[in-house]
């Protein structure tokens, strides 16, 4: 029964370790137990908001990361790098023990189910059953918030189909109550006095595309290629094309060896992996921000509602064709006077690259405010559906591919 290496023995110590732990945690808080049926909305008790005056701020807020961001331990200085004066009042925390303190709890879509600790999974290199749900349902408390945070389209990433569990939501989408947007751009006071002679000098080649995944629900891959089988001068580096050594995967978008990359580029293909709803990620943003190469989208309506202006960027939609959408690119890459007019909106804005981390200031700010937090008092019923592939319209791209 027992293998002579002690493999057998080795998981069982190992099981009967992590269930000590679990229920020494689990008896360290006291419990809060539901009424039925189980459903989180805030408690309404002194929910009036009250007008004749106003309640004092908190002077300090503790946010519990239930979960990890793709298996790295989330904390205050990795969530507030885009405000770190948040940090002076607002502190976010991956330790169990701050949980039955906390002002809200975050759970990462992607890291829902995962363990109750990702360290231990490290420590003993194996997956445990994860026990972290009930765990937490079982000290949860009606005032305090539960967050689901997502970055991802609906055809890469689910929402947990957990029913009535979430009061708020964090994602790329307008409507989502805290905004976990990959960029934006902020408008100066004035119209700056810069020379755009200089983007121009340095562009030398037309344009490229960098992907990593090249089997996508929009078929993308295979749109990419019509365009370069069509006449468009394109370079397809990563997993796709070209292998680029250490600049290789999804992970590595900002990193300055891709930045070399694409700069002489004078377009890049931001093409993302689906066509969904306000999904517009780190490709497009970075393109305007650091890599100066006017992004080519497949739809104008994706972005247009985004705060970017119009010439800031080439839509493939806007042609009849694809082949009017080439000869349009070839054109204005062969002229300089045009090319720069895509360029004229760094005149009056800059960009601000926050690849999903925004709502986490939006979260502090309002979790000071009790009044805030009253009136926005909700639960919903059902985030996976809600984060559905009704949001998305990946066969658009069929009529330029086939």
């Amino acid at each position: 029964m027992f293998s002579s290496n002690g493999t057998t023995w080795k998981t069982i110590l190992i099981l009967a370790i992590y269930t000590f732990i679990v229920l020494v945690c689990w008896e360290k808080f006291p419990k809060f137990a539901w009424t039925e049926p189980i459903n989180p909305k805030f408690s309404t008790e002194s929910s009036t908001v009250s007008t004749t005056s106003k309640s004092p701020k908190k002077l300090n807020v503790t946010i519990y990361a239930a979960t990890t961001y793709y298996h790295d331990l989330i904390n205050s200085d990795f969530v507030l790098r885009r405000c770190p004066e948040m940090k002076n009042f607002c502190k976010v925390t991956n330790k169990f023990s701050d949980a039955d303190t906390a002002d809200a709890f975050v759970f990462h879509s992607r890291n829902f189910y995962e363990t109750v600790s990702f360290k231990f999974q490290i420590l003993f290199k194996r997956n445990f059953p994860s026990l972290t749900l009930p765990l937490l349902k079982n000290i949860r408390k009606p005032n305090v918030p539960w967050i689901i945070w997502n970055i991802e389209s609906p055809s890469h990433e689910k929402l947990p189909g957990e029913k009535n569990l979430f009061n708020w939501t964090m994602t790329y989408r307008r409507d989502s109550d805290f905004s976990a947007r990959y960029g934006a751009l902020e408008k100066f006071i004035k119209t700056a006095n810069i020379s755009l002679e200089g983007i121009w000098k340095y562009k030398n080649k037309t344009a490229t595309w960098l992907g990593s995944n090249c089997q996508t629900p929009n078929n993308r891959f295979r749109l990419v290629q019509r365009m370069i089988q069509e006449g468009l001068e394109a370079d397809i580096w990563g997993s796709c094309g070209k292998p680029t050594g250490l600049c290789d995967g999804v992970l590595k978008q900002t990193e300055p060896c891709v930045l070399d990359l694409i700069r002489p580029y004078k377009f890049y293909l931001a093409v993302e992996n689906s066509n969904c709803k306000d999904y517009v990620t780190e490709k497009f943003w970075k393109s305007l921000e650091d890599r100066m190469a006017v992004p080519i989208v497949l739809r104008r309506e994706t972005v247009q509602d985004l705060g970017v202006p119009d010439s800031a960027y080439i839509a493939v939609d806007d042609f009849e064709t694809l082949d009017e959408f080439i000869q349009h690119v070839i054109k204005v890459g062969s002229d300089k006077e045009m090319y720069l007019k895509y360029r004229e909106w760094r005149k009056d804005y800059r960009v601000v690259f926050d690849n999903g981390f925004y709502g986490w200031c939006q979260l502090c700010k309002r979790l000071q405010d009790p009044e805030e937090v009253g009136r926005n008092r909700r639960s919903y019923e059902d985030v996976e559906r809600w984060h559905s592939f009704e949001m998305c319209d990946d066969n658009y791209t069929i009529k330029f591919i086939t």
